[in-house]
């Protein structure tokens, strides 16, 4: 058989049969290398559940049923806290995973791998040393017993577990973080069921176990304990043991079960974090994250990384995309990589934090005790903790709000002064713009090296930039953002920018840097001097001076910028330099919407805009069914986030030729709401032709800069005392809400956020 394959892939085990399956079926040629011989050898140190989030992963390979012709036990569970145990309420069609012992999973999914055609499963092969040209890894060498072996493939997979031989021969990056708790487990038989088939946590702060039903009437029971008790456990391990199980809220009857293996364990298990891929190579499985084994994630993520990995790069190998190049390649690598960091990381964060063995902080005391008291509570705790929602939806405004009302009580001031960036001595003054890390870089250099980078000073940037960067940028005038990962690449991508500029082209804030946490923004003004090349559609001429305006914002992690946000009025931009029909002078484009407009009633002109906002929501969506949506369901509802709600912004100014605000999406929730809006400003406008006040308020912006300068003080003055007559005359009437706000406590501006997302869901 011929060494050539388009993929290799070392380990045969959860991810690399799952990735080995998936490739075939996309018609790859598949080396699945396995270093031990036996068809049967599994992994013994495991917490033997698959989370609910692989489920889909298992359908797609045929696993499932397969798992359920074994007898695996569809998961859910039980946590004890506390406050009590959190039962969330059963869904027998709801989603699910599978708990099964290892000796079980590692064959049967090898055997569905070897009978998958375009796999070629080569047990007995150890890899000893990866094949590199021009500084690229395009093959493996090493050992089958006595005989030496070389494969050749475009790209190499380490799905060889926590210490993985690709990785460390590729050296890939790696970050490792103690583990403040050891661990041992025995498999019981006949052991009673106390919750039928569901899974028992128990959260004992800080020590944690869990009893877990498997198949054949098996449940494995593990003492998840903290290393100050170690010493008991290395003195008499079956007596620490038994007694811990024992000593469990309402234990499990071990004395009445049979035991059936040997107490097994580890006393040193750190968590690895590399970086998922290279020039050649990915990593999939614990070689790519192996993370605290308490969170039961590492097989699922096995899997899922698995998937996401085949689904960037399948088509590059086997010219289902573009032709089988590096370039191509490297390409999908990089979205892999950016992919991986995105779904796994903040789930990552948490986990490695809370594995230092500490007790519960305030806010997993706040959203464990509503999990304990309330059933929808319950449910939404068991949904994040099978890792099918991010961590952003599990503490959202409308859940916190919830909890609240649950509990009785909010976050303490001290937590929030602490979420809000401030010290709980009583805060920083500069709102943690202070705040050191790691590096020793605060969050006011790390702001002040973003703006030195903008402005030209690129060779700061690996030291200052994440090696796993996240930017998440609009569509329009774009490079992908999986392309701008790391230091190099942002510089690169700030250069190409700037290089259609004159020199002295800056950056310069105009509002802010405000933190918030381990998050900064600001808003910032482009001056310069255009001198050519981008955008290839402009037409005007070089020499032609530019201003735009925009809103950075920052999170940092490790000392490091780790994520980015933009929102920029690059369509003005655009327009100044002529690559934008239509979009300053009121042609075809922009004058798009008024013109169907014209000689419709009301009723009709709405409906119109209704229409047109529900067809540009499903564009930004990707999703053809929004537009058959009602008028009257929430922007939020349908989906939008904060940045896809600006862009509908910006499509809509670009097609009505009206100025209209960021927080558009949000000030009119509905389609309806806004088209009614829309309709008014609209006919006001072709009726009267009255100068736009948002026209107005952004001229008074763009000459703030010049009335700062020294000579203006009487000018200032004179327009700052009009300026205040005018908001008084504009303000809200006393005990109006702007009032309320500044006196209302948190949970009472929870409690009105609450009412009026839910009045907005009900219009």
């Amino acid at each position: 058989m011929s060494n050539a394959y388009d993929v290799i892939i070392n380990g045969a085990s959860v991810g690399g049969c799952t990735a080995a399956i998936l490739y075939a079926q996309q018609g790859a040629r598949v080396a699945l290398l396995e270093r031990r011989s036996d068809m049967d050898a599994h992994k013994v140190l495991c917490t033997h559940y698959i989370q609910a989030s692989a489920y889909p992963v298992m359908v797609a390979t045929g696993l499932d049923k397969a798992l359920e012709q074994a007898g695996a036990i569809r998961n859910t569970a039980h946590y004890w806290t506390r406050w009590g145990w959190i039962r969330p309420p059963h869904d027998a069609a709801g989603a699910h995973g599978y708990s099964v012992r290892r000796e079980t999973l590692d064959p049967l999914l090898r055997r569905l791998a070897a009978g998958t055609e375009g796999v070629d499963l080569k047990p007995g092969h150890t890899v000893n040393e990866l094949l590199v040209e021009d500084g690229r890894v395009v093959g493996v060498a090493g050992t089958a017993g006595e005989e030496a072996f070389s494969l050749r493939a475009p790209l190499v997979v380490g799905a060889d577990g926590k210490e993985s031989t690709v990785a460390r021969l590729a050296g890939a990056r790696a970050e490792t973080t103690e583990n403040g708790r050891f661990s041992y487990f025995a498999y019981f038989k006949g052991l009673a069921r106390q919750a039928g088939d569901a899974a028992r946590v128990y959260y004992l702060e800080p020590d944690n176990a869990y009893v877990m039903p498997m198949e054949d009437d098996v449940t494995v029971i593990a003492a998840v304990v903290s290393k100050p008790r170690l010493g008991d456990f290395k003195a008499d391990l079956e007596g620490a043991y038994m007694n811990f199980v024992r000593s469990l809220p309402e234990a499990p009857d071990i004395d009445s079960a049979e035991r059936i293996s040997k107490i097994i364990g580890t006393v040193n298990y750190p968590l690895v974090s590399r970086e998922p891929a290279g020039s050649g190579y990915a990593l999939i499985g614990d070689a790519a994250l192996a993370s605290d084994p308490l969170a039961a994630v590492g097989c699922a993520w096995a899997m899922q990384s698995a998937q996401w990995l085949v689904s960037e790069s399948a088509p590059a190998l086997t010219g289902g995309g573009d032709a089988t190049t590096d370039t191509a390649l490297d390409a999908a690598l990089r979205k892999y990589s950016a992919r991986h960091t995105a779904e796994t990381g903040p789930h990552h964060h948490l986990i490695a934090d809370f594995a230092t063995a500490r007790p519960f902080n305030e806010i997993e005391e706040f959203s464990f005790s509503a999990a304990a008291r309330d059933p929808e509570m319950a449910a939404h705790f068991h949904t994040f903790g099978s890792r099918l929602m991010t961590v952003e939806e599990f503490l959202s405004p409308e859940i916190v709000a919830r909890m609240e009302k649950v509990n009785g009580h909010g976050l303490s001031e001290a937590v929030l002064r602490q979420l809000a960036g401030e010290d709980a001595a009583g805060g920083d003054e500069d709102g943690g713009a202070s705040r050191t890390s790691s590096t020793g870089h605060t969050h006011q250099e790390l702001w002040d090296a973003w703006n030195r980078l903008w402005n030209g000073d690129y060779a700061i940037a690996d030291d200052y930039v994440s090696r796993t960067m996240r930017v998440n940028i609009p569509e329009f005038g774009m490079p992908d953002p999986a392309t701008l990962s790391d230091g190099p690449q942002i510089a690169a991508w700030i250069a190409a920018f700037r290089s259609s500029y004159a020199e002295d082209a800056a950056i310069t804030g105009e509002l802010g840097p405000f933190f918030v946490g381990d998050y900064a923004i600001g808003r910032w003004v482009f001056r310069g001097t255009w001198t050519g090349d981008r955008p290839a559609t402009a037409t005007a001429a070089p020499g032609t001076e530019v201003t735009f305006r925009g809103v950075d914002i920052l999170r940092f992690e490790d000392g490091r910028i780790a994520e980015y946000w933009l929102s920029d009025d690059q369509l003005d931009l655009y327009a100044r330099l002529g690559a934008v029909a239509g979009a300053e002078s009121g042609d075809s484009q922009q004058a798009a919407l008024p013109a169907r407009l014209a000689g419709l009633s009301p009723d009709a002109g709405r409906a119109v805009l209704v229409e047109r906002a529900l067809d540009l929501v499903a564009e930004l969506l990707e999703d053809e069914k929004v537009s058959a949506a009602a008028g009257a369901a929430t922007f939020l509802s349908l989906g939008l986030d904060s940045l896809t709600a600006v862009e509908l912004r910006n499509r809509l100014q670009q097609e009505t030729g009206l100025r209209l605000p960021t927080t558009m999406a949000f000030d009119f929730p509905t389609p309806q709401s806004l088209a009614g809006h829309l309709w008014t400003r609209l006919t006001q406008t072709a009726a009267a032709d009255p100068a736009d006040p948002f026209d107005v308020l952004a001229r008074l912006e763009e000459l703030a800069p010049a009335l700062a300068d020294s000579g203006q003080e009487a000018l200032r003055s004179e327009m700052a005392d009009r300026l205040g007559i005018l908001a008084k005359r504009l303000a809200p009437a006393p005990g109006a809400a702007g009032e309320q706000i500044e006196e209302a406590s948190a949970a009472e501006l929870f409690a009105y956020l609450d009412s009026r997302l839910g009045a907005a869901e009900d219009r």
